[in-house]
């Protein structure tokens, strides 16, 4: 396979789980609207409401950290960072960086198989009466993206550029 079509199947699924978390923040407002409205408007809350809202909090918040990593806009030292610039700071960003979250994705894969194996099947969501391996699957699930996003930074990033630097040609930060 060539590499171009590589990098741009991932940067397709990814602009494809940028929509997914559009559906899952609009699920999660509904549920939270229909929340407020049946325990103050027809005095009756639903029950089911609360549940959505947790579970799409924890796929917006696992599928955001990996997003986070494909472009490049999770936390970081800066203290190092800010101090490098040109082919220093490339390696730094590309290799440092990116090992170090792939290395702690790698354990997110691992621990988190391993937790949703021992306790996602045997417990059940208090709602919906389904097994909570499908909440807790995110976490190796998300750690799988993210070592696929760092693996593509480490081959495919440009991290040369100052952040801070200003373009005047476009008006564009770096």
């Amino acid at each position: 396979m060539s590499s171009n079509l590589v990098n741009a199947v991932i940067n397709r699924f990814a602009k494809l789980l940028e929509k997914m978390m559009i559906v899952l923040v609009t699920a999660m407002m509904l549920s939270l609207f229909w929340q407020v409205f049946t325990r103050f408007v027809l005095k009756v809350p639903a029950t089911w409401t609360e549940e959505i809202a947790r579970y799409t909090f924890i796929y917006l918040v696992m599928i955001g950290a990996a997003l986070g990593v494909k472009n490049s806009v999770h936390f970081g030292m800066t203290m190092v960072s800010d101090k490098l610039h040109g082919r220093a700071r490339d390696l730094y960003q590309r290799f440092v960086i990116n090992g170090i979250i792939m290395i702690c994705a790698i354990f997110l894969v691992y621990y988190g198989i391993e937790f949703t194996r021992m306790y996602g099947m045997n417990r059940v969501s208090p709602t919906f009466l389904t097994p909570m391996a499908w909440v807790f699957g995110i976490v190796p699930f998300s750690g799988l993206l993210m070592i696929v996003f760092s693996f593509q930074n480490m081959i495919y990033g440009d991290f040369s550029k100052d952040p801070h630097a200003y373009s005047a040609d476009d008006g564009e930060v770096y």
